[in-house]
């Protein structure tokens, strides 16, 4: 009588099975991209925004939140804070408010493309308002990620010439931030 050695499934196979499962997580991740490029993710529908009210009695109008939002910084990528979607930079041409830069081997950057900056640094991001935004100076400079820590907060006029803010929720090589972006009520 032979030994006859039985047939392995591929599937069943160790290296066979991680193959596999590295396959459906990259195909995932892919498609979360995709999908959140194509605004699936975005909550800046119209039907959705806030009124906001003013501290300033001086304001003349009342504002509206454009966006609300959530985003994390990842590069190759661009940003529409106006829409609050990325773009993988290069692969679109779309207009753009910012761009996570990788200008050496060591740094990272947000670099404003078309939106301005002022850099607020750790302030009560809650007591922020449209009136205080509308007051200040910005600048197209771009902001080291070495000043990019928890709880820094951003002014920002954006792409359309809308007023807004963000935090940094989360500070590493992706940081995470929370938007919020302002439209004067007509």
């Amino acid at each position: 009588m032979r030994n006859e050695e039985k047939k392995q499934s591929w599937w069943s196979t160790v290296p066979g099975t991680i193959t596999a499962i590295a396959t459906l997580i990259t195909a995932v991740g892919g498609l979360i991209v995709i999908l959140q490029s194509l605004g699936v993710f975005s909550n800046h529908a119209d039907a959705g925004k806030l009124p906001v009210q003013s501290s300033d009695p001086t304001s003349p109008k009342p504002a509206t939140i454009h966006l609300q939002s959530t985003l994390i910084i990842r590069y190759p990528y661009s940003y529409d804070l106006d829409a609050g979607v990325p773009y993988r930079t290069g692969e679109s041409n779309a207009e753009v408010d910012f761009i996570w830069e990788h200008p050496t081997s060591m740094d990272f950057e947000i670099r404003p493309d078309l939106c301005k900056f002022n850099l607020l640094g750790k302030v009560n991001f809650d007591e922020i308002d449209l009136p205080y935004l509308e007051k200040l100076q910005y600048s197209k400079e771009p902001i080291n990620a070495d000043l990019l820590l928890k709880g820094t907060v951003i002014g920002v006029i954006t792409k359309e010439k809308r007023f807004g803010k963000f935090i940094v929720e989360k500070d590493d090589l992706e940081p995470t931030i929370n938007v919020i972006i302002y439209e004067r009520d007509e």
